[in-house]
């Protein structure tokens, strides 16, 4: 079975959903790789069962309230026709939420690299 094609580990795997990230976890912990000692995980969409988890999960959360209200006031000013809509670009910051599922490395991102994610991810 084809698991992990690294013959070193990275520092780390950033996983886009919550199905894939909890499979991650379970093979991790199979094959005894210790999470965050020799491998972080961060998963997205910071769901109500990421805290939970074993080691709690560090994610990206997005703002799924403001998400839904401004597509939602989007899409009113569309349909209700008053104005001519011209095409917009709404950008809403997501929110790393870290826990320990995750470690810091000493040395891996110097300060002043790290400035535009981040501004990005609003920490």
């Amino acid at each position: 079975m084809y698991i992990l094609p690294f013959s070193v580990l990275p520092d780390a795997i950033f996983i886009v959903n919550s199905i894939r990230t909890t499979g991650a976890l379970l093979v991790l912990k199979e094959l005894k790789i210790k999470i965050p000692e020799e491998i972080g995980i961060v998963g997205f969409d910071d769901l109500e069962w990421a805290p939970l988890m074993d080691p709690p999960l560090t994610t990206i959360s997005q703002p799924i309230y403001t998400i839904g209200s401004t597509a939602a006031q989007l899409l009113l000013r569309k349909l209700s026709g008053a104005a001519k809509i011209k095409k917009e670009v709404v950008v809403l910051k997501p929110r790393l939420v870290i826990r320990k599922s995750s470690r810091k490395i000493a040395g891996a991102l110097l300060e002043e690299n790290t400035s535009y994610f981040r501004d990005f991810i609003g920490v």
